[in-house]
């Protein structure tokens, strides 16, 4: 049995049995420090933050400035809210299904953001953050004296909203600007095209969708005797043996993803892929549920897609 077989193994049981989902909290925190921010994670995210505003200025007739945002998946860090805060945004909703972000982990973020705003690294890495901004968060970070908890997000007008996006309280035409980071490969596809379809709904007139998304195998970041293609070989029946809540992918590809924005009312304008070689399927025994995918849409193993939304529509 390979690793990330064996990772899927107990993935799989700890997501069946009682108080599974911290004895697995526990095991990324303290065994493969998956949890904890350190400063590849925290540039990372901030670099994926500017590419959203990069890329959503770049394909947009109107980037609306201050601008109203949603993050779909909060995940632990409120690292992508405050920075996008800090680029401009007026108001910042981030919704998740599930409650992940305590006040440690708000904690750790405004360190971060404390020191980066000190060392002048914050603005390299996010140079559309407005100095007026970084002003303001280094004043809310030294009023934190009798500590700092999750309500301070409330001074950065940032909402955590914990609950099913496609059912999200929000009201119609409010937000310019949709995001997540590696997240939409982890929803099945009938509720993405819900949460799409409520996102439209509440999307402003000329709203924005930038999505990062992760389309490889993930187990093979555990395990490197495979490749990011791996899972391409399994038919749905065999993907269930390791398709655990813990690990869940759809397995989509990115013309699935076109496809999901345009039928919610989503028109894409551009993309920013990476690609594989013909070579790392060439030998794989590809799943009957991709041949009909076209070898070019098979090899991208991320994505990054611009989608616009009209009211006029």
């Amino acid at each position: 049995m390979k690793k990330w077989e064996v990772k899927a193994l107990m993935q799989s049981i700890l997501s069946c049995i009682p108080y599974g989902k911290k004895l697995n909290r526990f095991l990324q925190k303290r065994i493969t420090k998956r949890l904890i921010l350190n400063d590849k994670r925290f540039q990372t995210k901030l670099k994926q933050c500017a590419e959203h505003i990069n890329l959503s200025r770049k394909n947009s007739l109107i980037f609306k400035e201050p601008f109203t945002a949603l993050e779909l998946g909060t995940g632990w860090h409120p690292i992508v809210p405050i920075g996008l805060w800090l680029c401009g945004a007026s108001h910042v909703y981030s919704v998740d299904i599930q409650p992940l972000i305590s006040d440690n982990e708000v904690q750790e973020t405004l360190k971060f953001f404390a020191r980066y705003a000190e060392n002048g690294h914050l603005k390299n890495l996010l140079p559309f953050a407005r100095e007026e901004k970084i002003k303001k968060m280094k004043e809310i970070i030294n009023h934190c004296k009798g500590g700092i908890d999750v309500s301070v997000l409330g001074k950065f007008d940032i909402d955590i909203i914990v609950g099913d996006a496609s059912n999200v309280s929000i009201p119609k035409n409010k937000i310019d600007f949709f995001v997540s980071n590696c997240v939409l490969e982890h929803i099945e596809p009938e509720a993405l095209k819900k949460i799409f379809k409520r996102f439209k709904k509440i999307s402003s007139q000329n709203g924005i969708m930038c999505h990062l998304i992760d389309l490889a195998d993930h187990y093979a970041d555990f395990d490197g005797s495979i490749g990011v293609f791996n899972f391409l070989k399994f038919s749905n029946e065999e993907w269930t043996k390791y398709n655990n809540s813990f690990h869940y992918h759809n397995r989509l590809r990115v013309s699935d993803y076109r496809n999901i924005y345009e039928e919610c009312g989503f028109s894409v304008v551009d993309e920013m892929n990476r690609r594989g070689n013909l070579e790392d399927i060439s030998n794989l025994p590809i799943a009957k549920e991709f041949q009909s995918y076209s070898s070019d849409d098979l090899l991208v193993w991320r994505s990054r897609i611009v989608g616009t939304s009209s009211k006029n529509e």
